[in-house]
C-alpha cells in the first residue's frame, strides 16, 4: 500500500482559534451557489430523497423487528474498517501515536458479508455505520462493502463518516478513481463530512459533493468553528482531548465523576461495533481495546454472538448496574443509549435474560 500523507492544516487548536469565518453572503458568493441549508453559524444538512431505514419514531413501534426475540434490540451495526487516518485532529486519539498507533490494518469485504448474511432472513431494518477509528475512504474495499449492504438489506440506512480528503483527491489507494456517482451507485444513504480546516476548504468540499444533494443525505460539519468547547467525550479515558496526552490523575478523577453521573450504559445492548479484524467490541468509544471481545464474526455467526456471547453478556450485566464498576467504562461519559427510548426498551428486553444467566 502506498504511504498516506498526513494533513495538519487547521487541525491545531491555535489555528482553529485564528480562523476568519466568512459571512454567509461572502461564503455563498465564493461558493457560487446557495441552498436553504446554508445558514449563518451552523453545520449544514442537505436532505436527500431516498427513504431508507427506520425513523426515530418507528424504532419504538412494537412491530419493529430489532426488538424481536432474534435481534434482541440490535438497532445499529458499526464497522471500523481501518485504524489508518491521514489526519491528526486535536481532539482525536490519532493525534498521539503512543496512545493510538496509526496502523494500516484494513477490514476485509468478507467480514461485512458475514454480518450481512447473518441478518438476511431476520427482517433487520435499521442502520449501518462505516467510520469510527480511521478514515473509511482509505479502505480499498469500502465501495464494495457499502454496495453489499445496500443490495442485500436495501431497506436499511447506511451512513459513512469521513474527512472528505480522498473524495477531493478523487481516488482510494488500492481501489482507484472515485467520484460522487460511485457513492450514489453504492447505495449509501448518508454521508457525513467533518471539515477541520477553514471556510475555503469547506467551499471546495461542497462544490465537489454538490451532485449528491437531493440523492444522498449530505451533512457537512464545520469542526473548525468549535474551538475548545466541552462537547467532546472522554474517549473512555484513553486521551485527554484538551492536551492530547494521557489523562492525569486529576483528569481521571473528573472522568470518573462524569461517568458516575451517567451511571448505566446500554451501548452493548443496542448496537454492535465490529473491529477491523472482525472482533465484536463493546462500542466505538473504547479506543484502548481493553475490554474482552464478544467473539469474532469471521468465526461465529453474528446473531449467535449477539445473543449468546458469555463475555459480552457479563459486560452487559455490569453496565446495567453501574459503569464505574469496570475499567475503562469508569472513565467514559458517553450516554451509551441511556437517553433514547430505544435504549430503554432494549434494557427492559435484556434485563430478565441477563438475570436468568446469573
Amino acid at each position: 500500500m502506498s504511504k498516506i500523507a498526513v494533513r495538519h492544516i487547521g487541525d491545531d487548536r491555535e489555528l482553529i482559534r485564528q480562523q476568519r469565518l466568512m459571512s454567509i453572503d461572502e461564503f455563498t458568493k465564493t461558493l457560487g451557489w446557495t441552498h436553504p441549508s446554508i445558514q449563518e453559524g451552523s453545520n449544514w444538512y442537505f436532505e436527500g430523497i431516498r427513504e431508507s431505514g427506520k425513523s426515530k419514531e418507528s424504532i419504538e413501534s412494537p412491530e419493529n423487528t430489532v426488538f424481536s426475540d432474534e435481534l434482541l434490540g440490535c438497532s445499529t451495526i458499526e464497522f471500523n474498517v481501518t485504524d489508518l487516518c491521514n489526519r491528526r485532529c486535536w481532539m482525536c486519539p490519532h493525534t498521539n501515536e503512543e496512545l493510538f498507533p496509526n496502523r494500516p490494518d484494513m477490514m476485509q469485504l468478507s467480514t461485512v458479508q458475514n454480518v450481512v448474511d447473518s441478518l438476511k432472513d431476520t427482517g433487520y431494518v435499521n442502520g449501518f455505520i462505516f467510520g469510527s477509528w480511521g478514515e473509511p475512504f482509505l479502505n480499498p474495499n469500502i465501495i464494495e462493502m457499502i454496495s453489499y449492504v445496500s443490495e442485500n438489506l436495501p431497506e436499511n440506512s447506511i451512513n459513512l463518516y469521513s474527512n472528505g480528503d480522498r473524495l477531493l483527491k478523487g481516488s482510494i489507494p488500492g481501489y482507484g478513481a472515485i467520484n460522487v456517482q460511485d457513492i450514489i451507485d453504492s447505495g449509501l444513504t448518508q454521508l457525513d463530512i467533518d471539515i477541520y480546516d477553514n471556510d475555503e476548504r469547506c467551499i471546495e468540499v461542497l462544490n465537489n459533493l454538490k451532485p449528491l444533494i437531493g440523492t444522498v443525505n449530505l451533512a457537512v460539519h464545520r469542526r473548525y468553528t468549535q474551538g475548545d468547547h466541552s462537547g467532546f467525550v472522554t474517549r473512555a479515558g484513553l486521551m485527554d482531548p484538551y492536551t492530547g496526552e494521557k489523562p492525569t490523575d486529576e483528569v481521571r478523577q473528573d472522568n470518573k465523576r462524569r461517568a458516575y453521573k451517567v451511571k448505566h450504559c446500554y451501548a452493548p445492548l443496542t448496537g454492535a461495533f465490529i473491529d477491523v479484524d472482525g472482533s465484536w467490541r463493546a462500542c466505538c468509544h473504547e479506543w484502548g481495546r481493553e475490554l474482552p471481545i464478544g467473539g469474532n464474526v469471521n468465526d461465529t455467526p453474528f446473531l449467535e454472538l449477539w445473543r449468546n456471547s458469555e463475555s459480552m453478556n457479563e459486560l452487559r450485566k455490569t453496565l446495567l448496574t453501574q459503569r464505574t464498576l469496570i475499567s475503562p467504562c469508569d472513565q467514559c461519559d458517553a450516554a451509551g443509549g441511556t437517553r433514547s427510548p430505544s435504549g430503554h426498551r432494549a434494557q427492559k428486553l435484556w434485563k430478565p435474560i441477563l438475570e436468568e444467566q446469573q
